[in-house]
């Protein structure tokens, strides 16, 4: 099973990394996607298939990991943000949160923008400085507006780990639903940050906020 999931992720983005023109009509890239969130569901919802619940919760974040290093391949940083060929692709991870070892098993294979990836926890203000993306766990969400108020239009991607946090500012906000893993965009507030988001990831999210999608 574990072969075939990685099997679906790789086609999806495929897929979507294609240049082609996307139809009206839902796009291979995007009945792909529905199968794997499909089988997701089927793995991460029974216990009879898992030894136990906190199992489940594992899976569900090393399935975001993979999702915040393959969007990257959709969204356009400023020109300006990187002053050296050489500087790395910074993610700063503020509060606790299971992603953490994932990000940082992928950071250590995986590049991002042709870049090395580090990884940080946020300690204070001066840990944002040449920060990428931004992921906010969920016990900080509470601490949203303060946290947005530091980062300001600064070309860093938000990732926020809850439903609402793209109407409240975040630029991507993920969550699960119905055993599912789906996500929202916050376009208006990306664009403030001067990230570009192709359409493509567009397209897929469940709900886009703050822009026209076309």
């Amino acid at each position: 099973m574990t072969n075939l999931l990685s099997r679906l992720k790789s086609i999806l983005f495929q897929n979507l990394s294609a240049k082609t023109t996307i139809p009206n009509k839902p796009s291979i890239g995007r009945i792909i996607l529905t199968t794997f969130l499909i089988l997701f569901g089927l793995i991460a919802g029974s216990n009879r298939d898992l030894a136990t619940a906190s199992s489940h919760k594992f899976f569900e974040y090393q399935v975001k990991a993979e999702f915040l290093v393959r969007i990257t391949q959709f969204i356009d940083w400023p020109e300006k943000t990187f002053s050296d060929p050489n500087e790395p692709f910074i993610i700063t991870l503020i509060g606790k949160t299971l992603i953490g070892p994932y990000l940082k098993k992928l950071a250590k294979t995986r590049k991002i923008k042709n870049r090395r990836v580090i990884l940080r926890q946020m300690k204070n203000e001066d840990t944002l400085e040449h920060c990428h993306m931004l992921f906010i766990a969920k016990n900080e969400n509470k601490r949203l507006a303060d946290i947005l108020s530091i980062t300001g239009n600064r070309p860093i991607l938000i990732v926020g780990d809850g439903k609402k946090l793209a109407r409240r500012g975040t630029h991507i906000a993920l969550y699960k639903k119905s055993k599912h893993i789906r996500f929202n965009i916050n376009l208006g507030g990306a664009r403030k940050s001067g990230l570009v988001i192709n359409s493509k990831l567009l397209r897929l999210a469940t709900m886009v906020y703050g822009g026209d999608t076309k």
